[in-house]
């Protein structure tokens, strides 16, 4: 059975579908993460233990992709990843932004 969302967001994009999926793709590379997924949907994991983020996505129409956070740190706030990923989806960042936010838990739940 498919965990619920506990966060979930829709946003408009302007890069193709394969150019959004190679980020995702090399940013989970990249942070101890997982990949699998198409151009139509798939599923996500970045980072390990407190910072693990896990997640889906769906493109819907031609310019909308559907994002639900399936596994995050109840100190990482919904809003924060919402943030986090409109600056992807809006100013054409990387997802570097979402792993940022999941490095300040450990300091967080450090103090």
């Amino acid at each position: 059975m498919a965990s619920q969302p506990l966060c979930s967001f829709s946003y408009e994009y302007l890069n193709t579908p394969e150019e959004i999926i190679d980020k995702l793709r090399e940013t989970a590379a990249n942070n101890h993460g997982t990949f699998d997924g198409n151009t139509k949907s798939g599923n996500f994991t970045m980072g390990r233990g407190i910072k693990r983020l896990a997640g889906n996505y769906i493109f819907i129409d031609d310019d909308v992709i559907n994002i639900n956070i399936t596994r995050k740190s109840r100190l990482v706030t919904c809003q924060k990843i919402d943030n986090a990923l409109k600056n992807y989806f809006e100013d054409n960042d990387n997802f570097s932004t979402l792993l940022q936010i999941t490095e300040e838990v450990t300091e967080a739940e450090v103090i």
